[in-house]
């Protein structure tokens, strides 16, 4: 807790503050994780989403689907290059030269 004093310093700094964008990839796993974050109670995840992170890619929440989530996935990679998170959800399976986990007819292979 800080003091009130330090009210105005905090003013300002949230003024400048900009939401971390944040891709989060699914590859061998339960959804455990992404469990987690949505069942998160401090803070809560709309607190998470809303004020502290910008998130740009995650399979199990997004609306979008097939053609338009991969889309969204290449231009926040793009817009955000060097600038995002990447949060790994799971194993990666290299197995078969990296035949596993195939989505479309594109495999994950591209973010090694």
């Amino acid at each position: 807790m800080l003091p009130p004093m330090f009210e105005p310093m905090v003013a300002r700094a949230a003024e400048q503050f900009n939401r971390l964008p944040v891709v989060w990839l699914h590859f061998a796993e339960c959804t455990g994780c992404s469990e987690a974050l949505l069942r998160s109670s401090y803070p809560n995840v709309a607190d998470i989403l809303l004020e502290t992170i910008s998130l740009e890619y995650h399979e199990t929440i997004m609306a979008a689907a097939g053609y338009q989530a991969e889309q969204n996935l290449e231009k926040a990679i793009t817009d955000f290059k060097k600038k995002f998170i990447c949060v790994i959800e799971g194993a990666i399976p290299r197995g078969l030269g990296g035949k596993y986990l195939t989505l479309g007819r594109r495999g994950r292979h591209r973010f090694r």
